[in-house]
């Protein structure tokens, strides 16, 4: 029996995650993708990727048996998941956790509630991942590392063994991360870093080796929802 499924967000991780959800109903019909949750006014009505955009996350009401995967990404906001969790105000087991079925995942791993995993990713035994992760394709998660909750992660990046990555992290495409490194909550890992060294929780590294940006560089949060 498949279980409905409504994404939030429409721009292009959940245009991703649409195509994810097709391919494992390919494997196993699972999902009953309902359409779109967006908080842009202007989108109501459309139709992205053959499924509707069915209103704001205010209208979750109108669908109290859907699950929800959150689509939203935003490296000036590292934490946008997090609001939108406290925004639609619903239990913690209702939010989906989905593997594409190209990713290989340990049966070791343990993964967190909303998180979702794309093509081709590897995640290694002993690896705990907190909730409302977002694993873009080709990810290399070695063995023994620890994700916290709402991070991001770009593509064809690698987090070598018994790293430790705080929540909210957000983590460029082609980055690399050094065995127990510790990256603090909130930090950003530019595209292409290579972190050798632990970052603080809260700044910009970019380079390799990777170097903390000045605080003027710092890039400022914004509230957009997309």
């Amino acid at each position: 029996m498949k279980s409905d499924l409504l994404i939030v967000g429409t721009g292009g991780t959940s245009r991703e995650i649409v195509e994810a959800v097709e391919d494992v109903n390919l494997v196993r019909t699972t999902w009953n993708l309902l359409g779109f949750l967006d908080d842009n006014s202007t989108l109501a009505g459309q139709s992205i990727y053959g499924y509707p955009v069915l209103g704001s996350t205010g209208d979750i009401s109108k669908f109290p048996k859907a699950y929800l995967i959150i689509g939203v990404a935003n490296d000036r906001n590292p934490f946008i998941r997090k609001e939108i969790v406290h925004r639609l105000g619903v239990e913690r087991h209702r939010f989906a956790t989905l593997v594409h079925p190209t990713a290989c995942v340990s049966k070791r791993a343990h993964l967190g509630c909303g998180t979702i995993i794309l093509q081709f990713s590897l995640v290694s035994g002993n690896v705990t991942i907190g909730d409302y992760v977002i694993i873009s394709q080709s990810v290399v998660i070695s063995h023994d590392v620890m994700v916290g909750s709402y991070v991001s992660m770009s593509t064809s990046l690698s987090i070598a063994g018994a790293a430790k990555i705080g929540d909210g992290v957000y983590i460029g495409s082609g980055a690399t991360i050094y065995p127990k490194v510790q990256v603090g909550d909130g930090a950003l890992i530019g595209i292409g870093a290579v972190v050798i060294n632990s970052v603080r929780p809260g700044v910009t590294v970019f380079g390799n080796p990777a170097r903390v940006l000045p605080t003027a560089a710092q890039p400022m949060p914004l509230t957009t929802t997309k």
